[in-house]
């Protein structure tokens, strides 16, 4: 889930036609027009599980209350969409970071990241909600695909490469 999620969706809800464009309308939108808040839910901050009413609640939400969600506009939809993308980023990270014991910084890449603000303040914001802080390394646009090439070599032999993989019976030769 990354850039290539965010502009292939982009893409079905608005008129942009390049990502640029795409992240040139988050610039102007306004994401509270489309999405549901904790305030809209409670009238304000729901103290009871520390949320500030300003807190999504719901991705989209108000879309399925508005009299005529296709007047929704481009702007608006495509920062909520951004804002949805990035967030799940930020939980799946930041869980698997716990399981493996190593929440007490997270570092984002890939070139979604790389000129996009909105992204990169949603994750900070989401890591320091968690008790954790986000980091973003610069020029960092592959290292997603080293990290797999890296993953498929054995560590523990300093990154010689693996034995050949046998065949599952169920492969056709």
């Amino acid at each position: 889930m990354g850039g290539a999620t965010f502009w292939g969706l982009c893409r079905l809800i608005t008129s942009a036609s390049t990502f640029e464009e795409a992240m040139t309308m988050c610039e102007s939108g306004d994401a509270t027009k489309v999405d549901k808040l904790v305030r809209d839910i409670y009238g304000g901050d729901y103290d009871k599980f520390n949320l500030k009413g300003s807190v999504v609640a719901a991705s989209f939400g108000k879309l399925a209350s508005i009299k005529d969600p296709k007047g929704c506009h481009d702007q608006d939809l495509a920062l909520a969409l951004l804002i949805m993308i990035t967030q799940q980023i930020a939980l799946i990270s930041i869980n698997i970071a716990k399981i493996h014991h190593v929440q007490d910084a997270i570092f984002f890449v890939g070139g979604f990241l790389r000129f996009n603000p909105i992204a990169r303040r949603t994750l900070a914001f989401a890591a320091e909600y968690q008790g954790t802080t986000a980091h973003f390394l610069e020029h960092a646009d592959f290292f997603g695909a080293i990290g797999a090439l890296v993953a498929g070599f054995d560590i523990s032999s300093q990154f010689q490469k693996p034995a050949s993989v046998q065949p599952q019976s169920s492969w056709k030769r």
